[in-house]
């Protein structure tokens, strides 16, 4: 009964859902998922679809880029570090720890199109990279 209550308070709260059973769904999943939404919500992609079980950053799916450039929206990267080892791949015990969250500046997708779409792409990952730190050390929030 916990699963069904789970998922149901997940789509109750407008979560989109993506389905990967088939490659042509995941880009239909998000539009439905876009559907439901009320005007002017920020959406979270995690690029990579899931966490890697070695912290290594690996290539990012398509599917929210896409959404991003037809909607004309901004992607806003975010580089989160050291919640690896509050909570590993596979487990549900949490360690304490602390994390880093850190925001860069939007990247523009005005004027992009899907030919161009591996470019904006690597570019948000880029600049993903370029603070993460994969050692999962955070720095001492006092210094």
């Amino acid at each position: 009964m916990a699963p069904f209550l789970f998922g149901y308070a997940l789509y109750a709260s407008r979560n989109i859902f993506i389905d990967r059973a088939d490659p042509a769904r995941p880009v239909e999943s998000i539009h439905k998922g876009l559907g439901r939404l009320p005007a002017g919500v920020s959406v979270l992609f995690f690029a990579e679809g899931t966490r890697s079980p070695d912290g290594r950053i690996r290539p990012f799916k398509k599917g929210g880029f896409v959404m991003a450039v037809e909607k004309g929206l901004p992607i806003l990267p975010v580089s989160i570090n050291g919640s690896r080892g509050i909570l590993p791949k596979k487990s549900v015990a949490f360690n304490p720890g602390t994390v880093e969250v850190v925001v860069s500046d939007p990247i523009a997708t005005e004027g992009e199109d899907r030919d161009h779409l591996e470019a904006l792409i690597e570019r948000t990952r880029n600049v993903i990279i370029a603070y993460y730190r994969p050692d999962g050390q955070v720095p001492d929030a006092g210094h």
